[in-house]
């Protein structure tokens, strides 16, 4: 998966006049994810991380990270909402230090 963002430097960055962009898009996949599909990916790899890392036989939860809410709205659409609704690892993990 290439994010959109580096895709698009590639493309100005090409030298080759000829390059035509619309022959690839075919070959682009934009994601997109419901809030609930995001909470569960970032679920899972909290899980994940929690598990490897410090050896945990418990589930730990985005909630047992981020127990308060910021500015009286949930931390989990806090973080959405900066994040662009894209699964943000090292944003999550940065929040966690």
């Amino acid at each position: 998966m290439l994010r959109s963002d580096i895709l698009e430097r590639v493309v100005q960055d090409t030298k080759d006049l000829t390059f035509q962009r619309e022959k690839f898009e075919d070959y682009f996949v934009k994601l997109n994810c419901s809030k609930h599909q995001l909470k569960e990916l970032i679920q899972r790899r909290i899980g994940l991380l929690f598990k490897r890392q410090y050896h945990m036989a418990q589930d730990i939860t985005f909630e047992d990270i981020f127990p308060h809410k910021i500015a009286n709205i949930d931390p989990f659409y806090y973080i959405a909402e900066r994040t662009l609704m894209r699964p943000r690892s090292d944003y999550i993990r940065e929040c966690m230090s």
